[in-house]
């Protein structure tokens, strides 16, 4: 009893732990308060404060502690969903006053005043414009995004987004079956034909799941949206939901293959801080119709515009070394977009001294065509491995003996496995454990 009533009175010191945010809660926190600063009038102190404090956070979101993760998957989209949100803020926030620049189109060419919509409508209004990438229903549009499918009914659209979307899921699923048959083969040793093979499964594999980033929620919201008629009235039109990807008959040059046949989710936002460094320029320099300012502006933008999108994929790779207390890397992403504009500049050279003319509106001759495609696939597919695939596996600590190869292709398999809701794939296992059970019985 003695010892009961001294444990008792005896001095407990409680372990505090300091409030703290993680990377992630830190990007949420960031996008809810850029939702917030256009509720409050410009010039106020209030907005200014509630600016300061979004910036501060979307800081924070790079130098707090990442989550608790280990997919390196998982960690390396949550990287690039910080950056692109970034650069996302800077093109609709830092650079310009939002409710003064930004409106929803109402009709043909009606913009809405968003300084005249209600408390309620301003928020939806401006979580709507802090999550659209590419401009659809706004009064402004960004050059080069896939053209609307061909007006159909209602049904035949949501019908047509659910079975991509079925097709998106069940084509993750052969990526990841596809690439654990090599992975788990320890006959399969580097040589032409299965480097060949590699190359191929790694450059699909990443089509697959890059699409599916945009597609897993496009689909399905877009079906739903336009088939029943729910949501927002413009999202109730078809030609509000272009395809994410053009027709790869787009792609006969490098040009053409990042400008209209590769999605253009990023577009807008990866050329905004060009535009705005140019802006600074005197008037002179923006308006001259000289030659040499003409194409100095025309490809500063372009490569401008490659590197934002180095630095927002790059945010994958910090994200996902610091997490796994690896040596801070970008995984070779500044190199390969930075070459990819540079692959530009000399195919547009290369047209020029040859006396092809490739400007938009003209159409190819057969032979243009076709050797467009081969330049452009060879020089994707080698770079796409080389330049990124390669570099990112190494940068996240993925090693395999057999050759870096098989390290990208390791990576391509997680990232297909790491999309979340594949039903297909979950489908495909229960039909196995059926027959599998009733063979054992």
């Amino acid at each position: 009893m003695a010892e009961m009533n001294a444990s008792s009175l005896r001095t407990t010191t409680l372990e505090t732990k300091p409030f703290s945010l993680d990377s992630v809660q830190y990007t949420v926190l960031a996008f809810v308060l850029a939702v917030c600063v256009p509720q409050v009038p410009h010039g106020t102190a209030l907005r200014y404060g509630l600016f300061l404090l979004q910036i501060t956070c979307a800081i924070q979101a790079f130098l707090a502690p990442p989550p608790p993760i280990l997919d390196r998957a998982v960690l390396y989209t949550s990287g690039v969903l910080m950056g692109n949100l970034v650069a996302r803020y800077f093109d609709r926030l830092y650079a310009t006053i939002p409710e003064k620049a930004f409106h929803r189109i109402l009709g043909p060419q009606i913009p809405e005043d968003a300084a005249r919509l209600s408390a309620p409508e301003r928020v939806f209004w401006a979580l709507e414009l802090f999550s659209v990438t590419r401009g659809i229903g706004w009064n402004w549009r960004v050059a080069g995004i896939p053209k609307s499918p061909a007006p159909t009914t209602r049904f035949q659209f949501a019908v047509g987004q659910l079975i991509l979307w079925v097709a998106t899921y069940a084509g993750l699923h052969l990526v990841n079956v596809a690439c654990q048959v090599i992975l788990s083969n320890p006959n399969v040793t580097p040589s032409l034909a299965s480097n060949l093979q590699i190359y191929a499964l790694i450059v699909v594999g990443c089509a697959v799941t890059i699409y599916s980033h945009f597609a897993i929620v496009m689909l399905p919201l877009s079906a739903l949206c336009v088939g029943l008629k729910i949501g927002p009235r413009s999202w109730q039109d078809s030609a509000s939901w272009p395809p994410n990807f053009a027709s790869v008959r787009e792609s006969y040059s490098i040009r053409r293959f990042w400008g209209h046949t590769w999605h253009q989710q990023l577009r807008r936002q990866a050329g905004a801080p060009g535009a705005y460094l140019i802006s600074l320029l005197p008037e002179s320099v923006r308006t001259s119709k000289r030659k040499s300012v003409r194409l100095g502006r025309r490809y500063s933008l372009l490569l401008m515009s490659f590197i934002v999108s180095g630095l927002v994929h790059a945010c994958g790779s910090y994200q996902v070394t610091r997490a796994l207390g690896l040596p801070l890397s970008d995984g070779g992403e500044m190199k390969y977009f930075l070459l990819q504009g540079m692959a530009i500049i000399a195919e547009d050279l290369g047209c020029w001294a040859l006396c092809i003319d490739d400007r938009a509106g003209t159409k190819p001759g057969e032979m243009r065509r076709w050797m467009g495609y081969a330049t452009t696939l060879s020089w994707y597919v080698w770079s796409r491995v080389q330049l990124k695939g390669v570099p990112l596996a190494l940068g996240m600590g993925i090693q395999d003996e057999r050759g870096d190869l098989f390290a990208a292709l390791d990576f391509v398999q997680q990232s297909a496995v790491a999309v979340p809701g594949n039903f297909v794939a979950m489908a495909w296992e229960l039909i196995r454990n059926i027959k599998n059970k009733s063979f054992s019985e």
